[in-house]
Order: C-alpha cells, then sequence, then structure tokens
C-alpha cells in the first residue's frame, strides 16, 4: 500500500494527495485494535430507554441509554440510536449513526407575524422654523392595543434519514412543513450543526459544526460547509460546492463553487477584498506613524 502511494506521489502528486486519506483508512483499519461499530452490534434497547409501542426497529438496532423513540418511527438495520437522542416524526435508513443528544423531527420555526393595531390617539410631528428642535404632540389620552401572538404554521411532515449517514451530538433536524425533510445517503454532519424544516440535503455532504441551514434550502450532492457556516431559506447550494468557515450565505451558489466570507462570494473575490482591505489598513497606519513623528520634530 505504502509503497504504491509514494509511486504515485512522485508521479502524481495531486492525485495521490487526493486518495492519502482513504490509504491510511485502510492502513489503519489493518494495524488499530478493532473498533465496535453499528454494524458489529447486537440488537439491544437499554433498560432507560423509551420505545413507543408503534415504532419498528430492525432486528440489528441499537438504542442506547435515556433515548426516545417516538410513534410511528422507522429505524432501519444495523443503526445506532446514542444516549439521551430523542427520535420524533422520521424514518431513518440502514447504518445510520446518531450520536448522543441528537434530536430529529421536533417541530420546525414556522410563524405568521401579527401586526399590531394602530394606536386609538394620533401621534403629530411638528418642527418650528425659527429653532432646529422637533417636538412632539401626543394626544393624551392615545393608547395602543396590545397585538396578537404570532400564529404558529403547521408542522405536519417527516424527516427522512437515508442509509450511511451521521448525525453529530446535540444537532438537530427539524420535520418538514410543505415537503420532508430530507438527508440523502453518505451525508455526515457535525456537533451543534441545526437543519431546518423543509431542508433537503443530498448524497455524500460533509457539514462542520456550529452550521445552521435555514428552511426549504436545496443542499446538492456532495458538497462541502465549513464551522460556522449560516445558510438563508429558499436557496439552492451547488453539486461538489464549498463554502468556507464563518460564511454567510444569502444566494444561490453555483455547482463546483467555492465561496467565502459574508456575504458570501466567490473565494477569489474574497482573498483579493481581503487583501486589498489589509494594503490599506497598512497604508493608513504609515500615514498616521508618519503624521506623529512630524508632529514631534516640530
Amino acid at each position: 500500500m505504502l509503497t504504491k502511494l509514494s509511486g504515485s506521489i512522485k508521479h502524481a502528486p495531486r492525485t495521490a494527495f487526493q486518495h492519502l486519506p482513504v490509504s491510511f483508512h485502510h492502513l489503519s483499519s489493518r494495524v488499530l485494535p478493532h473498533r465496535v461499530t453499528p454494524s458489529t452490534r447486537a440488537f439491544s434497547v437499554h433498560s432507560t430507554a423509551f420505545v413507543h409501542p408503534t415504532a419498528r426497529l430492525s432486528a440489528t438496532t441499537h438504542i442506547g441509554p435515556f433515548a426516545y423513540v417516538g410513534p410511528g418511527v422507522t429505524i432501519g438495520k444495523e443503526t445506532s440510536v446514542g444516549a439521551h437522542c430523542t427520535v420524533l416524526n422520521c424514518k431513518v435508513g440502514d447504518r445510520v449513526l446518531l450520536h448522543s443528544g441528537v434530536r430529529i423531527g421536533q417541530d420546525g420555526f414556522g410563524f405568521f407575524p401579527t401586526p399590531s393595531t394602530p394606536p386609538s390617539g394620533a401621534t403629530t410631528e411638528t418642527t418650528t422654523e425659527t429653532t432646529t428642535e422637533t417636538t412632539t404632540e401626543t394626544t393624551a389620552n392615545a393608547t395602543t392595543d396590545a397585538a396578537p401572538p404570532p400564529i404558529k404554521k403547521p408542522q405536519e411532515l417527516q424527516v427522512i434519514l437515508h442509509d450511511d449517514v451521521e448525525i453529530g451530538a446535540n444537532s438537530t433536524i427539524d420535520r418538514g412543513s410543505w415537503r420532508d425533510t430530507v438527508i440523502h445517503a453518505g451525508t455526515k454532519i457535525d456537533n451543534l450543526v441545526h437543519i431546518a424544516h423543509n431542508v433537503v440535503v443530498g448524497e455524500s455532504c460533509l457539514i462542520a459544526a456550529q452550521t445552521g441551514i435555514a428552511g426549504s434550502t436545496t443542499v446538492q450532492e456532495r458538497v462541502l460547509i465549513g464551522g460556522q457556516v449560516g445558510i438563508a431559506q429558499h436557496l439552492t447550494i451547488g453539486v461538489e460546492s464549498r463554502i468556507a468557515a464563518k460564511s454567510g450565505v444569502v444566494e444561490n451558489v453555483l455547482d463546483y463553487h467555492t465561496v467565502a466570507g459574508y456575504p458570501a462570494v466567490d473565494i477569489r473575490t474574497f482573498r483579493r477584498n481581503v487583501g486589498r482591505a489589509r494594503r490599506e489598513t497598512k497604508k493608513k497606519k504609515k500615514k498616521e506613524t508618519g503624521t506623529v513623528t512630524e508632529t514631534k520634530n516640530t
């Protein structure tokens, strides 16, 4: 394995380094001690876990301590539900790994705002020509009726987790309202990630920690998303695109593009902007230093 890899590095270094992680994975699987994975566990439900009678579990499912599996949930083969997980309104495929504290299938954040009633008393502003001051005259008995609370939108659909999905600790995925929230096969999600209602994530995506994806956004196949990324609602993130850490995405991302910054732009534009800002800052500091020196000399 290593001999073959060293030869590849010499003749095609870029291709070799792309395959380097896979090569080390194969090597470590032979050298390191055997690790217990969902596929090596026998069926078990911890004594402190709760599984609703209408839930359907595979014969090779593992349910950890204090987990809750709600009504009508379906969980596939060789799937592991970690400690303190909550799984509701959900269909889970085969070989899925839910780490501790994951929340699946709760209501999404959907509300109709309700405007307040205009005040019954009139408020006017008058300006005196001889001064720049503005005085406000308000009717003494003016009152404002209290606004009703926001109206909740129905959240009645499900979350679909396809095969080989992994969800990191304390991540949350909301159920759909107008379409199911779907995580397609092979996608891996880090800790503390929030997936809002109606989001669809394509196959084999990687989403790093503290990312938030707003409602009804579509993330297509093999997308890489860095840590602490925010993605606005109703967008499309293109195939094999990349989003740098701490970016704020407010418009669609094209296929095979890499974006960075807030608002997120093409990464080459982002780097030019950062470089320009640094150069201008250095020039400003030099001018300020020169001014201070001249003042001292005089």
